[in-house]
C-alpha cells in the first residue's frame, strides 16, 4: 500500500501549524484549498519570502513548513516537507542525505497526502513518497557495502522504510512493542542517525534496502 495514503493506526492530531514557503500564487491557491481539508492542520501561513526561512519561523514558530525543491529550505527544530516536481528527482536522487523530514511528489499531492505527510510529521515518524522510495532503493540495487545489520534488524528498517510505527512494526514481525523498539533502536545505532528518517536516508544511500 502507497505511504501517501495509508492512515492506519495514526495517533490523531489537530492543530498543527503550517508555514507555506512559495513565491508562487498558482502554488498558494492550489495548496490553501487542499490544506483546509486536512484535519489536522489548524492554521496556515504563506510567505514569499523563502530566503527568510528562519526568521520567519521565529516570528510564527510554525509546527511544519512546506517548501519545495531537491534541497529544501532546513529549519533547526521544525519539521519540513519538501514537495518535489518531476524535474527534481534526478537531482534530488544525486542528493546523499535526506535533510527534510518528508517528501512527496507534485503529481501526488492530494488532501489525503496532506494529511497523512503532516500527521506522520507530527507523530515523530518520517514520510517519503513510496514512488520516491522505490526509485532511490532500485538506484543503489548494485551497491556492494555491507550491512552492520542482523537480519531481523533489517526487516525491521524495511518496515521503517514503509513508514510503519514501532506498534505496526511488532505486528508484523509477531513480536512485543519493546521488541520492536529495541530493534528499531539498534537500527538507528548501527547507522549512527538521529531519527528514522536519516536512517532510511542512510540505508538507501549504501544499499542495505536492495530487495525490499
Amino acid at each position: 500500500m502507497d505511504t501517501a495514503i495509508r492512515l492506519v493506526d495514526r495517533m490523531p492530531v489537530t492543530g498543527a501549524r503550517v508555514l507555506v514557503l512559495t513565491p508562487s500564487e498558482v502554488v498558494r491557491c492550489g495548496l490553501e484549498v487542499m490544506l483546509k481539508s486536512v484535519p489536522a492542520v489548524g492554521s496556515v501561513h504563506f510567505r514569499a519570502e523563502v530566503d527568510r526561512a528562519d526568521r520567519l519561523c521565529q516570528m510564527l514558530r510554525p509546527d511544519i513548513v512546506i517548501t519545495f525543491g531537491p534541497r529544501p529550505v532546513v529549519v533547526p527544530g521544525v519539521n519540513v516537507l519538501s514537495i518535489l516536481s518531476r524535474e527534481d528527482q534526478e537531482q534530488f536522487e544525486k542528493v546523499s542525505d535526506l535533510v527534510a523530514e518528508g517528501y512527496l511528489f507534485d503529481h501526488e499531492l492530494t488532501p489525503a497526502a496532506l494529511t497523512d505527510g503532516i500527521t506522520r510529521l507530527m507523530n515523530g515518524e518520517m514520510h517519503l513518497s513510496a514512488v520516491l522510495m522505490r526509485r532511490l532503493i532500485t538506484r543503489q540495487r548494485d551497491q556492494t557495502t555491507k550491512s552492520p545489520l542482523t537480519p531481523r534488524e533489517h526487516e525491521a528498517l524495511g518496515l521503517l522504510a514503509q513508514g510503519l510505527t514501532n506498534k505496526q512494526i511488532a505486528r508484523r514481525l509477531g513480536i512485543s512493542a519493546h521488541g520492536a523498539k529495541r530493534h528499531v533502536s539498534n537500527v538507528l545505532a548501527k547507522l549512527n542517525c538521529p531519527n528514522r528518517t536519516m536512517a532510511v536516508a542512510e540505508a538507501i544511500r549504501f544499499g542495505f534496502l536492495k530487495g525490499a
